[in-house]
């Protein structure tokens, strides 16, 4: 026997550690349509899930009840965090350097704005990680002048007040040509507040390096940038390139000023085929060291960086070592767990679809999130009245420390669908329990080698190809052989009673 249940409000699964047992996996979708926003971040507890597409959206993976946060003016806030009493940590305002940093309280009608550090701007400052409790958070802030780079790595200290301090990270003073990095930015930090970890840029705008930080026992930080096997490729580093203040120092307008502007443009041409043959360069973000948010396990001892045509490389924080995860540069981290569990995502049909490296197993590999569930787990896939097109989309972001809650998003082929959200769970029960208890023990139906057996009652079923079409609809009792009505990938979905349960099968 059974246990199912049914849900009402957003995207749900559930998993279970121990693949031994074939516990239930529950994949469901939306059925309310208010709450569409892709969900990015997930409290620690699991208890609190939230994310932004214009409004930012708050929601309780206990009771389902979303708290959205709109208002017109200031439609481009942002939700990059969330802490186990349901803070969002983001931004607010009219959208990217127009929204300065700041937290929003569970129940709060407003906003609160956090301190920006002398010789920076409020706007282009961001807070990207928190701890779990809140007491740290980490970001960047943009530079006014004061400070070299443009932006400049920072934490956020909770005080016994209640209210936030800030300071400036130390940072490396030079890149990898001898010049000053044009920026270090923190996207993470372990719930401990002792491990964060981001990304630098050097003074071109072309090449990075991933960077992670361990704090002491006395409360100093120190850094270590990693990336540098992949970045440096020759052996022959030409230095900084030419600037303007290096060469030029004639007065505007003269024949000497003209005469130094193009000694700078002939140092600079002659200095770039130099670099190039010294490390990687590229104006494209997707070829340069990435580096996303939520990607540090919470206990600080995992990091990953994805470095361009190589893959995701999941780095040990305590001796700096790194196991190579997947071997294609398509693939991005999107979270990892405290036993070094893998979270990946990829482009599919501009979609991005999960993917999962579990820690126990090759780490040379994907498996697509779902299938792994399907192939661990007897599962089951509750589709909402609202969602008809398919599961291959199924997107994740970000997951709980131990790997029981995951939250992300799914973009489904639906006309009117932007994109929906996503809840996995793990023993932790419904996201919205329903009235419904009958169903509790109801023997369920389940396909084996292209057969589909419903153990009780007259089943309504419907095949859909993975495009979302339906190919076949009809009523079936008992056993009944699917592949006389359709071939290849297929999303069968069988309701029986009030049961309603759907299946990815290849027939």
């Amino acid at each position: 026997m059974k246990k199912t249940v049914l849900f009402a409000s957003l995207a749900l699964a559930a998993m279970t550690a121990n693949a031994q047992t074939k516990e239930i996996a529950t994949v469901s979708t939306p059925t309310s349509e208010y709450v569409m926003e892709p969900m990015f971040c997930v409290s620690a507890n699991g208890n609190y899930a939230a994310g932004d597409q214009g409004a930012v959206t708050l929601l309780d993976l206990n009771t389902g009840e979303a708290s959205v946060f709109y208002e017109e003016e200031n439609d481009g806030s942002f939700a990059k965090a969330v802490t186990n009493d349901g803070t969002i940590i983001g931004q607010y305002g009219n959208g990217g350097m127009d929204s300065p940093a700041a937290i929003l309280k569970k129940g709060a009608k407003q906003w609160e704005y956090l301190p920006v550090p002398e010789g920076c701007n409020a706007t282009g400052t961001a807070p990207q990680g928190a701890t779990a409790d809140g007491k740290y958070l980490v970001g960047y802030a943009a530079s006014d002048g004061t400070y070299p780079e443009m932006y400049v790595p920072v934490i956020w200290t909770l005080q016994d007040d209640g209210k936030y301090t800030v300071e400036v990270m130390p940072r490396p003073e030079k890149d990898i040509w001898g010049s000053v990095p044009q920026f270090t930015m923190l996207f993470g930090i372990s719930n401990d507040g002792n491990t964060a970890y981001g990304r630098t840029m050097d003074l071109t705008g072309f090449s990075t390096l991933g960077i992670i930080y361990k704090k002491d026992a006395e409360g100093n930080w120190s850094f270590k940038t990693v990336g540098e096997d992949w970045l440096i490729i020759g052996d022959e580093n030409p230095g900084p390139q030419p600037t303007f203040e290096s060469i030029v120092t004639a007065e505007e307008g003269t024949e000497e000023y003209r005469d130094q502007i193009e000694q700078l443009n002939q140092a600079i041409m002659e200095w770039w085929p130099k670099a190039e043959a010294y490390a990687h360069l590229s104006s494209a973000a997707t070829n340069q060291i990435r580096v996303n948010a939520n990607c540090i396990s919470g206990n600080g001892k995992y990091v990953l960086f994805a470095i361009p045509g190589e893959g995701v490389r999941r780095y040990n924080t305590e001796d700096f070592t790194f196991d190579l995860v997947q071997g294609s540069g398509s693939y991005m981290g999107s979270s990892v767990t405290d036993n070094g569990d893998v979270l990946l995502a990829s482009g599919f049909n501009g979609m991005y679809s999960a993917y999962i490296c579990p820690a126990s197993e090759n780490m040379y590999g994907t498996t697509p999130l779902l299938d792994w569930v399907q192939a661990n787990y007897d599962t089951t896939i509750e589709t909402g009245e609202k969602f008809t097109g398919g599961t291959e989309g199924l997107g994740v972001t970000c997951c709980t420390p131990d790997g029981k809650t995951f939250v992300g998003f799914n973009n489904p082929r639906q006309e009117g669908m932007w994109s929906v959200s996503t809840i996995v769970r793990i023993g932790k029960g419904p996201l919205v329990p329903t009235s419904i208890q009958d169903v509790m023990t109801m023997q369920q139906p389940e396909i084996e080698n292209g057969t589909l057996n419903i153990p009780e009652g007259v089943g309504e079923v419907s095949i859909y190809g993975t495009d979302g079409t339906q190919v076949a609809s009809f009523t079936a009792e008992g056993s009944v052989d699917l592949s006389s009505y359709a071939s290849g990938m297929s999303i069968v979905k069988v309701k029986v009673g009030k049961l309603t349960k759907t299946f990815k099968v290849n027939l």
